[in-house]
């Protein structure tokens, strides 16, 4: 199957689908913080993929998928895949229909 290229277009519905993965997860840990479900090692572990996902999040809204910010645009594309695809890895659990 042939690989895409990464376009703005793309990476901008990979950035909104990341973004609402991520609130999912923000919704899960105030959960877990409101009604004290799960240890503290959960709510940490939830924290601290929130915060990582967040960091993604700011990667991938300042690259240029065109090319055409040189001061920006200090990684790679196949860098921003591996990115978007670790992010969808880390929301997997936050990837389902309601």
């Amino acid at each position: 199957m042939p690989v895409k290229p990464l376009t703005q277009a793309i990476l901008n519905a990979d950035i909104l689908r990341i973004k609402v993965f991520h609130a999912r997860l923000g919704e899960s840990y105030a959960k877990a913080l409101g009604y004290h479900t799960g240890n503290w090692w959960y709510i940490n572990h939830l924290k601290m993929k929130g915060f990582l996902t967040g960091r993604y999040i700011q990667i991938l809204e300042r690259y240029n998928a065109n090319g055409s910010d040189a001061v920006e645009n200090t990684i790679s594309n196949d860098d921003v895949e591996g990115i978007i695809d670790d992010a969808f890895r880390q929301l997997e659990e936050w990837n389902r229909i309601e």
